[in-house]
């Protein structure tokens, strides 16, 4: 019993301390593109409109470094593809998650590792509730994700709006019909490497990018997924 009490004793102490951890990095989080969610989702509301994100804009040149690609992509948030859309239904599992049109089976395990680190995964998607669709939150189209980048948090926003074709989504999507969190997590993994791109002196964003910056080891997943765990782990609490 006394045992039990003393591993009991150590792991509250540890869970404080990770806790205190989370608030520390978490408070040197950066915005990516100065974008503040809570002042976008609190205009949005106020106005009565829909986020329409023009740092990443719902455009053919937001998917293909050449012009004149794809006249028959369309664009369309989630409540226009289900009449009862959500982030998680029943929760995240490994095999949530599958590949579009591009071959970046890269990012699809990542997602894949995420869900089995419940802690991890509400690092990467916070606030997942209160950005659920649900008549309680007021629902303004406007999502946020974060990644480790550089060492230190970087917060994404992004609309919700994603590309279709002939009512299906193109990239990355849930075996779920009515389930959107990879398709969006991959939308803002897609916003945040258009940067290096841009400092290639690349004046559009391929969305096949996403499946090169792995290959060329630019931003791994693998090792990005490498990071977010060694954030978590208790040598790295005292630090």
């Amino acid at each position: 019993m006394r045992e039990k009490g003393v591993e009991e004793k150590q792991d509250a102490k540890v869970g404080l301390l990770a806790c205190f951890w989370d608030k520390c990095i978490m408070a040197n989080k950066r915005r990516f593109g100065d974008q503040n969610y809570v002042k976008i989702k609190k205009t949005c509301v106020k106005k009565g409109q829909l986020f329409v994100d023009t740092l990443f804009p719902p455009t053919n040149a937001s998917l293909f470094l050449e012009q004149g690609r794809s006249s028959d992509i369309v664009w369309k948030r989630p409540a226009e593809l289900h009449n009862d859309p959500h982030l998680f239904v029943e929760g995240a599992s490994p095999n949530d998650v599958t590949q579009g049109i591009l071959g970046n089976c890269w990012f699809v395990s990542a997602c894949s590792a995420l869900t089995h680190n419940q802690h991890l995964l509400n690092r990467v998607i916070p606030d997942a509730e209160a950005q659920e669709w649900d008549p309680k939150n007021e629902y303004a189209g406007v999502f946020r994700f974060r990644f480790w980048r550089f060492g230190s948090w970087v917060e994404v926003v992004i609309d919700d709006l994603l590309p279709t074709r002939d009512g299906k989504l193109l990239f990355a999507r849930s075996k779920t019909p009515n389930e959107f969190w990879s398709a969006l997590l991959e939308k803002a993994f897609a916003n945040i490497g258009r940067k290096l791109t841009e400092k290639k002196n690349k004046k559009e964003f391929d969305f096949s990018f996403i499946s090169t910056i792995l290959q060329r080891g630019r931003l791994s997943v693998s090792y990005f997924i490498k990071m977010l765990h060694s954030q978590i782990q208790p040598e790295n609490v005292d630090g």
